[in-house]
């Protein structure tokens, strides 16, 4: 993934080409858990981060991870 955007400053996180990157992969269908695991993976690229983690907020206010680019990230979404 390029690092830089049309037109931006090198070292600005491309938002533009990791949404590509995850739209592109929407086709056919994938199963919600895929997605989710894409998001953290184009996430912990564009962030440079070493690993990222997705929680969502159920109906009553509890929090769940739902997807983890590895399972150190999955154990401190859990903490």
């Amino acid at each position: 993934m390029n690092d830089r955007p049309v037109g931006g400053e090198p070292g600005t996180p491309d938002v533009t080409g990791a949404l590509v990157t995850i739209t592109s992969r929407l086709v056919g269908s994938p199963d919600n858990a895929a997605v989710l695991r894409l998001v953290t993976e184009v996430g912990t690229g564009l962030l440079g981060a070493t690993a990222t983690g997705v929680m969502l907020t159920g109906a009553h206010g509890s929090l769940e991870v739902v997807a983890a680019s590895d399972e150190t990230a999955r154990f401190v979404e859990l903490l």
